[in-house]
């Protein structure tokens, strides 16, 4: 259970493919919405999460009970979350569904 949370649309791209021509085919993008609690990041404590050439100003922490896709993982693309109107991709994640509290934090820069 995620406290003080609201529900936030996030765009899911699915690899690209290649045809039975050779060519290929651009991945779907679909719309989720999931529910989220949204905060700055903290950079006293979280410097080393940023993506090298990011700002602090534009980057975000996403504590959710989905796990959004982070760039570079595995080849895929990376998820995107939209906050106020501007979109943020999703650079990373940690894993914390086994706590007490079971959750996905991630970390979010705007584009």
């Amino acid at each position: 259970m995620i406290f003080y949370s609201s529900r936030y649309p996030v765009k899911r791209k699915f690899d690209s493919v290649k045809t039975d021509f050779g060519a290929f085919q651009e991945g779907l993008v679909t719309d989720i919405s999931i529910v989220a609690n949204i905060q700055p990041i903290d950079v006293s404590r979280e410097l080393s999460l940023l993506p090298e050439g990011a700002d602090a100003q534009d980057t975000i922490v996403i504590f959710s009970e989905v796990k959004l896709e982070p760039r570079g993982q595995q080849g895929k693309p990376a998820d995107y979350i939209v906050v106020d109107g501007s979109e943020y991709e999703i650079v990373s994640i940690a894993d914390f569904t086994r706590s007490p509290i079971p959750h996905f934090k991630s970390i979010g820069v705007r584009i």
